[in-house]
């Protein structure tokens, strides 16, 4: 991973000084925050009688959601920036300003990502521009404000190839226009949540099993919970099934299905039988 940031982001070193003066703004990104509350607190109501209706409408969301666990990635972007500046500022410094991160996806796995200080062969491109190359690449732009990384990331992963932890563990290729929350700013050095809500745009998603998926919609939302699971947000009425409301689509790893609804949970195992857990 190769970090570039704002020239005039480490203030405190470049002036030689145990602070910084007028510091940079943090770029202005998308707030998600709006989100959490629609994840944790839908307002539909799902009958019984509609969970099958329901169930059979979000099938391809479902082979969609089933190959995003990928989007962890962003976590690990973010991670190993903020641990990088923060192993390189002295204590006294305060960091303020924006930092872009590229990473190299990782592809089938065999390579760790882009450090940037791989040599280069005869034709002059180096191990990690290579990589990038073949396996894709995913940047992340971050704000830091009084050495904390703000919650709201923006960035985008085009042609990003990574082997999927479920199933088959087929290859998937994504690319899309990304805003994304860690639930929280997060002090430099430290871990972010393990909650990681994702909103994609020009979004285009395939394996090499044969799932072939361009986005339909301009938006999807979704959110990335432990590597456990991964959350859609979904509007009964613009699924063209029965207005239930806003619902949660949850794709758990071990492949059983879950939408939560205002009162509770259904838990729906793969033969598509599901049972009610109230709040």
């Amino acid at each position: 991973m190769r970090g570039f940031t704002d020239a005039r982001l480490l203030c405190g070193l470049t002036l030689g000084l145990a602070a910084c003066v007028e510091l940079p703004e943090p770029p202005h990104l998308t707030d998600l925050s709006y989100l959490t509350e629609s994840f944790e607190e839908p307002e539909g109501e799902l009958p019984r009688e509609g969970t099958e209706e329901v169930l059979e409408a979000v099938s391809e969301y479902l082979g969609v959601a089933y190959n995003l666990d990928g989007l962890s990635l962003l976590t690990t972007a973010m991670y190993d920036t903020s641990k990088a500046l923060d192993d390189a500022l002295p204590p006294a410094v305060k960091a303020q300003g924006k930092i872009t991160a590229e990473l190299a996806c990782p592809g089938d796995g065999s390579a760790d990502g882009d450090d940037g200080s791989a040599d280069g062969d005869e034709g002059g491109a180096t191990d990690a521009e290579r990589e990038k190359a073949e396996n894709g690449t995913l940047t992340v732009t971050m704000g830091i404000s009084n050495s904390r990384i703000q919650r709201g990331v923006a960035g985008s992963a085009r042609d990003c190839q990574f082997v999927s932890m479920r199933g088959s563990h087929p290859t998937v290729t994504f690319s899309a226009d990304i805003q994304a929350d860690f639930g929280a700013d997060v002090e430099l050095g430290d871990e972010p949540s393990t909650f990681l809500t994702v909103q994609l745009t020009d979004f285009e998603v395939s394996n090499d099993s044969g799932l072939s998926y361009a986005g339909r919609q301009e938006e999807y939302n979704f959110r990335v919970v432990n590597n456990d699971a991964i959350e859609i947000l979904i509007n009964s009425e613009e699924l063209g099934v029965t207005d239930y409301g806003d619902l949660v689509l949850i794709s758990y790893t071990d492949g059983t299905t879950g939408i939560r609804e205002a009162r509770g949970e259904w838990h729906c195992d793969e033969d598509g039988s599901c049972e009610f857990a109230r709040r």
